[in-house]
């Protein structure tokens, strides 16, 4: 029994948009892995932890975990913050639309933030981190 051409054209339909959803999500979300032998700037996340980064997040708000690459520097990881009142005054007026003010929270890791880099442009920020999932968890399969 032969499919009629009605069906084999809806199972083509089907395939396509099957194939176009996957190339949405391969653009959009990334899977990275942090250094092992390094230190994560943030508690929650371990050194060797695997992050699922969502590549075109759109508005950033605070609390939010981002990885963000100012000019010169190497990829960084932070956290949305507000800009504190003891900030320069030079940073408020810089503070443009869509800028955002990043913060890393450990001492003993120390990594360049808005502290040091100042207000942080959405252009140099690479994604925001929507899970994550430790060294051990990733080398079981578990997730977080």
């Amino acid at each position: 029994m032969s499919a009629t051409p009605l069906v084999r054209r809806l199972r083509l339909m089907v395939w396509g948009v099957a194939f176009a959803g996957m190339g949405y999500l391969l653009w959009r979300y990334e899977s990275v892995r942090l250094p092992a032998d390094g230190c994560s700037p943030l508690v929650e996340l371990e050194p060797g932890a695997s992050l699922l980064l969502d590549k075109s997040p759109g508005a950033l708000h605070e609390d939010q975990i981002v990885l963000f690459r100012p000019p010169g520097e190497a990829l960084l990881l932070g956290r949305v913050a507000t800009l504190p009142a003891s900030a320069p005054p030079e940073y408020w007026a810089r503070l443009g639309a869509g800028e955002v003010w990043i913060e890393s929270g450990l001492p003993g890791c120390p990594s360049p933030d808005s502290r040091v880099l100042g207000p942080i442009s959405p252009e140099f920020i690479e994604g925001r981190v929507l899970l994550w999932w430790g060294p051990s968890e990733a080398a079981e399969g578990g997730a977080r």
